[in-house]
Formats: structure tokens, sequence, C-alpha cells
């Protein structure tokens, strides 16, 4: 169970850096200044994933999570964020070169102080290793956005569906 649980972060973290490219935000929301400071802060996290940047990336989710945020894996197995923050780190130190990682928002439902996002991911990477590995991947995930005293922040990732391939081979 510990194996496919930390298997599942693994996936969760690398797709955290992800995008699919059939965005579905109406016009009003993607003017709005909240989502768009959301949306910047996943481009910061792909683009520290993509320079494989393990403690930045720990970093930053320490500064946009709220207090009491959790991570949900697709088997709805639930994680408090020093625990992600860890499988974060470790993940990175997997990853030889991270060529594709980016995260999008596809889908809104908001309320005047909680946002749930749907945001797709996809990444593609070589791992360390012995011979050529290469791992690609996409991921959907809800993510829940709080207004606290201290602006918007991130109460909880839940991943809703993943895929990943090692060398076009699918990681069950």
């Amino acid at each position: 169970m510990a194996k496919l649980i930390s298997k599942s972060l693994v996936l969760l973290t690398l797709a955290l850096v992800g995008t699919v490219a059939n965005a579905q935000l109406t016009a009003a929301q993607k003017a709005n200044p909240t989502i768009a400071a959301i949306q910047k802060a996943y481009n910061k996290i792909s683009a520290l994933t993509i320079k494989n940047n393990g403690p930045s990336i720990k970093n930053e989710f320490a500064r946009l999570a709220s207090p009491g945020f959790i991570y949900l894996d697709k088997l709805e197995n639930e994680f408090d964020l020093s625990y992600f923050q860890a499988q974060l780190v470790a993940a990175t130190k997997t990853v030889k070169k991270c060529l594709v990682c980016t995260n999008k928002i596809v889908g809104v439902k908001a309320s005047a102080n909680k946002m749930i996002l749907t945001v797709d991911s996809a990444y593609s990477m070589t791992l360390n290793g012995i011979g050529k590995r290469t791992l690609t991947g996409s991921s959907r995930s809800y993510d829940t956005w709080v207004k606290t005293a201290k602006g918007w922040q991130l109460r909880r990732i839940q991943t809703i569906k993943e895929a990943a391939k090692i060398n076009g081979k699918p990681i069950n």
C-alpha cells in the first residue's frame, strides 16, 4: 500500500508541472485577476520543476498552502503538507532532465471565499539510472483555494485521474 501511495504522490508531484491545451475558461474567468494570479503561481511551479529545483518547489507550496492543506491521491488517501513537500523533493531526485512541465486551469467553480479549480497537467522527463528512461504523463485535479486574511491560499489538491508511461509503457 505504501509503495502504491508513494508512486501516486510521485506521479502527482511530477504532474504538477503539466497542461492540456483545451482550456474551457470563459473570457470573464480568464480576465479575473485572482484566477490569473493563481495561474501565474502554477506557471512558477512548472518553471521550478523544469529547473528540477526541489527545495524551491517545496518553498513555493509552503507559500501557497493554507493551514490544514491536504492532498488526496486518486485512491483518496490523504496526506498533509509536510509529507506532500517531502514527496516533491524526493521526486525531483529521480529526474535527470525535465523536458516539459505545465499546469493549466481549465475550469472554475467560484463563490466569494472559495474556488475549486480544475487543473490539467502534463509532463515529460528523463529519469536517472541505467539506460535512457523517459517518463511522460498527465493528470487532472480539483484544487480548492480559499480566501484567507493572507489572500487566496491552496487548501486541497484532489487528483481525480492520472496516467503515466515509462518509455511508452503504462505504469499501473
